[in-house]
């Protein structure tokens, strides 16, 4: 649907552009998104963790490139 046809407008843009690369991140349990990126074949290439001490867990983030 719509975040298909984003992600692909997103590409088409940056290869208009002449980038070499794009990337994204998403959270590690965000399954449903880590397979849309998949199957337009993003690839996983890393797993970045963050936080923000305010008394809140780390949120666990997931790159695809």
């Amino acid at each position: 649907g719509v975040g298909r046809a984003l992600l692909e407008a997103a590409r088409r843009h940056g290869q208009q552009l002449g980038a070499l690369r794009l990337q994204l991140e998403t959270g590690a349990d965000n399954r449903s998104a880590q397979a849309l990126y998949e199957s337009l074949g993003w690839i996983h290439d890393a797993n970045r963790h963050y936080s923000l001490p305010l008394d809140e867990p780390a949120a666990d983030q997931q790159l695809f490139v």
